[in-house]
């Protein structure tokens, strides 16, 4: 607030953003390295090649589907997405 003249409010609404987005752009390393160490853990004790383990995994619930549309629905809602995809 000091060093930039800002009021409150203003530094507040924008360190708190920014604060935020680094804490979750940290995480996705973490959560990378978990969900290979997973396939990895599970293509261990399988004797099947390890799309079709994948995909038993992933099609074992049918929950999975309607939450990963779910997600690119509202990715798709947001302004910005849509039109930085074409």
């Amino acid at each position: 607030m000091l060093l930039r003249n800002e009021e409150f409010s203003v530094a507040l609404s924008n360190y708190v953003a920014l604060s935020i987005g680094d804490g979750l752009v940290a995480q996705i390393p973490s959560l990378l390295i978990s969900f290979s160490t997973g396939l990895i853990v599970t293509r261990s004790q399988a004797r099947d090649a390890l799309g079709n383990v994948v995909w038993k995994q992933i099609s074992n619930q049918s929950r999975i589907f309607y939450i990963a549309g779910g997600a690119m629905l509202v990715l798709a809602i947001l302004p910005g997405f849509l039109i930085s995809c074409f």
